[in-house]
């Protein structure tokens, strides 16, 4: 036995879509139209009949709706189904699957449905025309209808078993990595519309006192995942409070829930650490810190607690910083309460801090009371870092106190790479000419997916040629899946090729022998 897409309907339906742009038909019967969601096709998605061609058992109609040009009235992209144009045999065949091949077509109509809206949030409100959006319509039907052909091709239209179950993980792999795109209104996403805002996915707060944002979202974007609320009461005062999953908590860049930042008219610089009833943040080291600043840009910073009582941090009362106006640098002395030049707790005399155009430190140097370099406790005395126009890391090196590299570390120089959202998606181990190598754990490159909520949902690990490769801890992709509460409710791990090593899920482990794919279910004869 057999199922198809719809071969016929596709060829009229890219006709059309050239001609008019992506829309639906309702068809002869008098069902509404299925959007894609999380909830799977049933059966009563599909009109019952006694006679297919061929030896058919079920076809599906699934495109995608879009708009001629994205308005305010109108501005959904969305996958759908018409119950009314999809049919299946009665005695549908379930020992076959039937159902879940097809729920894997209407998958594929939602993959290029959150590709055709990646690409149309890139060009933005004002690079949208009826001839971009033609052009656009046209590249993701010409898509959509060859992964639509190339599955039921190498699927056999499911009749191959191993193909249809590596091919629904490839779709769900597909799925995972386009999450940011799930929502079906255009004028949700901040990128398109680029409207004033005062939320961001990032901030950086510089040696100087300075915060930079980063991967600014909408209002309605603090309920996924992490966010931050900078505001400015006035010149000299920045609040900024910290959400996740849009509620507003400890945690994040400061490790609280609301930061004040304020400048006082002597060029005293606080900082309050406060919880999210704006009472002072006990369970940090220091709840307030305070900075002087001279005419020579030389900074003296004190702690406080929640008390407003001066307290020492990592056994440093006192720290004095000389300013460097040369290299723009900063050199740290740590003072204990007498005025006694001390080292801090990881045996660290002084700290030299170089900045760069946008005041970020873009090195850190550890001395001993000699100033000479000196390990800390992770056997680092130098890092240097890179950073892109939204204040991310984009490189990262590692040396020892003999001016080496830290080859002893698995991984001492790094390349990152992030998403729309400004999360990490890629981390590369380079050598110390900057060639691609190897870390500890034998991968070269490690490759990360998210969802909405910031949860990493999906890892994968590569050689240097961007090959699958089962690392040191013998698996190539885990992937995570999240309830409601953001416990992980599964977890899997698998080698190349889709099969399944092991399944964690509710607490319990499952394995599978090596070269059973995951997913396999009974196969009738």
């Amino acid at each position: 036995m057999k199922i198809k897409h719809h071969i016929i309907l596709s060829i009229i339906l890219i006709v059309v879509i050239i001609t008019f742009g992506f829309t639906y038909k309702s068809g002869s019967g008098n069902k509404a139209i299925v959007t894609w969601s999380e909830r799977p096709l049933v059966w009563d998605d599909f009109e019952l009949v006694r006679f297919m061609e061929e030896d058919y058992v079920a076809t599906i109609y699934s495109y995608i709706a879009c708009p001629k040009l994205i308005t305010d009235k109108n501005s959904r992209v969305y996958a759908y189904m018409n119950p009314n144009l999809s049919e299946r045999l009665r005695n549908e065949y379930d020992g076959y699957n039937v159902l879940v091949h097809e729920q894997y077509h209407f998958n594929i109509t939602e993959y290029c449905a959150r590709l055709l809206r990646k690409e149309i949030v890139a060009k933005g409100l004002g690079g949208l025309s009826y001839k971009t959006m033609e052009s656009l319509h046209k590249k993701y039907a010409k898509k959509l209808d060859s992964l639509q052909d190339v599955y039921d091709s190498i699927t056999d239209h499911n009749a191959n078993t191993d193909l249809q179950r590596y091919w629904e993980l490839q779709i769900d792999d597909w799925l995972r990595e386009t999450a940011y795109y799930e929502n079906e209104d255009i004028l949700s996403y901040y990128d398109f519309t680029k409207n004033r805002t005062q939320f961001y996915r990032h901030i950086y707060f510089t040696h100087t006192n300075k915060v930079l944002t980063s991967y600014p979202v909408g209002e309605k974007d603090i309920k996924f995942g992490e966010t931050y609320e900078v505001s400015y009461r006035n010149l000299d005062e920045k609040v900024i409070k910290f959400y996740k999953n849009g509620k507003l908590v400890n945690g994040g860049y400061f490790k609280t829930a609301i930061t004040r930042v304020l400048k006082n008219k002597d060029d005293v610089f606080e900082v309050h650490y406060l919880n999210p009833d704006e009472s002072y943040n006990q369970d940090l080291e220091t709840s307030l810190n305070r900075t002087y600043v001279n005419e020579a840009k030389d900074r003296t910073v004190h702690y406080f607690n929640h008390k407003g009582e001066r307290i020492s941090r990592n056994l440093v009362y006192e720290t004095k910083w000389k300013y460097n106006s040369d290299e723009q640098s900063y050199i740290s002395t740590y003072l204990n309460e007498h005025g006694k030049i001390i080292s801090n707790d990881e045996g660290i005399y002084h700290e030299k801090r170089i900045l760069d155009e946008e005041e970020r430190t873009v090195v850190f140097v550890n001395f001993d009371g000699k100033k000479k370099l000196k390990n800390d406790k992770d056997f680092i005395a130098k890092r240097e870092l890179e950073f892109d126009e939204n204040h991310k890391k984009t490189k990262y090196r590692l040396y020892d106190e003999n001016g080496d590299f830290a080859f002893h570390l698995g991984d001492y120089h790094l390349a990152y790479d992030y998403d729309e959202r400004g999360n990490t998606i890629r981390v590369t181990s380079l050598d110390e000419n900057g060639n691609k190598t190897y870390d500890d754990n034998g991968a070269s490159i490690y490759e990360y997916t998210y969802d909405l909520y910031d949860r990493e949902i999906q890892i994968k690990r590569f050689n240097k040629e961007h090959e699958p490769i089962v690392a040191n801890d013998d698996y190539f992709q885990k992937v995570y899946e999240y309830d409601s509460l953001g416990k992980i409710t599964f977890e899997a791990s698998y080698y190349p090729g889709k099969v399944l090593k092991g399944i964690v899920s509710s607490g319990n482990t499952t394995s599978m022998p090596t070269g059973i794919p995951f997913r396999m279910k009974t196969i009738l004869p």
